[in-house]
Parts: structure tokens; sequence; C-alpha cells
């Protein structure tokens, strides 16, 4: 990605707040722990222009990783986790023109008790898709219900990672292979050049992205 885009991205991840910093009162996460950033992608289809961009972005880069792996879009499913990953995994559908469905959380209480919402066909691999990444435990849970499905994941992708140690050693340990556009250190260290927050801030930032 050009300087110039990650520039653009960064200022509207601010501008429209889908990333917030807090040092002083953090933010409580879904998981209970307690963060300092707080990135909401889901904002980003909110805002037509910035969405177009991103997808477009995640559209070109993953062009080239199914060149290396020699699968072409029309054998590729993109499966959203539930909820976050549900709308970047469609739009991906659609820049491809290929097959979509999402993983829900937990089987759903009528009809048919299904996991996984839409049709995979046999000959196609999944790609599973997320909005942002820490742990990666959303990744790793809708994978493993694929798995188990007896359909072949390809690789797991989201927007952006904070590229926390343990995330990388997780998917390693499940024989993954993952791949992300936006790396939370990057926009943070671009942040300060616009002057969108402070050296200190982003050194404390980094120090907590940090592994242990």
């Amino acid at each position: 990605m050009q300087q110039t885009d990650l520039e653009k991205i960064t200022r509207k991840f601010f501008e429209h707040k889908i990333i917030e910093i807090n040092i002083k009162n953090p933010f409580k996460l879904s998981s209970g722990k307690t963060s300092p950033i707080y990135i909401d992608h889901r904002k980003i289809f909110s805002h037509p222009e910035l969405r177009h961009k991103i997808i477009e972005h995640c559209g070109v880069y993953l062009s080239e990783k199914f060149n290396e792996l020699n699968i072409p879009p029309e054998q590729i499913v993109f499966a959203g986790t539930a909820t976050a990953g549900i709308a970047p995994a469609y739009a991906l559908s659609e820049y491809f023109g290929c097959g979509f469905v999402y993983v829900r959380s937990k089987a759903k209480e009528h009809g048919t008790s299904s996991l996984i919402e839409g049709n995979i066909p046999s000959h196609c691999w999944v790609v599973v898709v997320d909005d942002m990444v820490t742990t990666g435990g959303s990744l790793m849970k809708a994978s493993d219900i694929i798995h188990h499905s007896n359909i072949p994941v390809l690789c797991c992708f989201s927007i952006s990672s904070n590229n926390m140690f343990q995330t990388k050693s997780i998917f390693l340990e499940k024989n993954l292979k993952y791949f992300f556009l936006l790396l939370s250190p990057a926009l943070f260290e671009m942040a300060v050049h616009l002057k969108l927050i402070t050296k200190e801030e982003n050194n404390y930032l980094q120090q907590w992205l940090s592994p242990n």
C-alpha cells in the first residue's frame, strides 16, 4: 500500500472513530480485558468512499495471495465470522464475484440448527474473514467449524491485526495461513506523523502491543 493511501486511511479511521485511544480510561473488551485501543471496523461500512478504498486494497492484496496459492477466485467462498466478519466477507465476495457464507458463534435453536449459513460447493476452498484480530479466537473457532464440516480452509484474513506474538503462534500451531491488510503499530506511527496522537501516546501503545 502506498504511503499516501495509508495516510488517508489512517486519517479517516480517527475521523470516523474507527480507532479510538484512551490511555487513562481503557476500554473494556468483550473478553473482559481492558485495552487503551478500541478499533471498530464495522464503522467502515457506514462510509462508502472509505469502504470502497479498503475493500479495493483487500481485493488487490488477496488476488496476489490467491495467485501464489494457485487457487482461482471462482473456487473460493468467503466465510464471515459472526458478526464482525460478515460485512467484509460479503464485500469481498462481491469484489471477486464468488460465494459467501457466515459462521454462527453457536448453532441456531430452530430449523436445521446450522452453524454455517449458506452453501459451500464441494470443489471450493474457504477464506475465513474477520474485521480485526487481537487473539485470533474468532477466526480459530470459525475455521474449526468449517474444518469439522469436511470443507478445506484456504486461509484466514482480517482487515487489521495487532500482530501480537501470541496470535501468530496460534495460527502456526493450527497450520493455518493468516493474512491481513493493515498493521495497528503502522497505523499509530502514521497517526503521529499526521499529528493525530502524540509521540508519548504512540510509545505507550507500541509497548502495550509488544509481547511480554
